[in-house]
């Protein structure tokens, strides 16, 4: 799956252990950390895209462009919009939640799956 040669990233360290995150979404929080997601309603800075294990390490978070993502427990069908889960997963977008891009594969739970990243920040 040879997806991800465009990818825009960014580094910040990981606010907690976040051993086996990798492809997750997450935020940076106020103390310039980067966190998983664990809420639906979170408006993700990026896609995880490596494992950097204990707190203060460096994560590398993919912004804008296709990255790979996890999917969550719910599924995401191809041409989906997409948003974060309580896990950090992606799941199909809701009305009431924020849409973080369109899966460019379908995924069942547990599969890694390209994604086109299209972040927006509320207004």
């Amino acid at each position: 799956m040879a997806h991800d040669e465009s990818l825009r990233k960014y580094s910040f360290p990981v606010a907690a252990n976040e051993a086996l995150q990798q492809y997750k979404f997450g935020v940076v929080n106020a103390s310039g950390q980067f966190a998983v997601c664990t809420a639906s309603t979170q408006a993700p800075d990026g896609i995880l895209q490596n494992d950097p294990g204990t707190t203060g390490f460096l994560s590398s978070i993919g912004y804008s462009g296709i990255s790979k993502v996890l999917v969550g427990a719910a599924g995401i069908t191809v041409g989906d919009e997409g948003m974060t889960d309580t896990t950090g997963a992606v799941t199909t977008q809701t009305a009431a939640n924020l849409g973080t891009g369109r899966a460019l594969y379908t995924g069942v739970s547990g599969d890694i799956i390209p994604f086109l990243l299209k972040l927006r920040n509320k207004v």
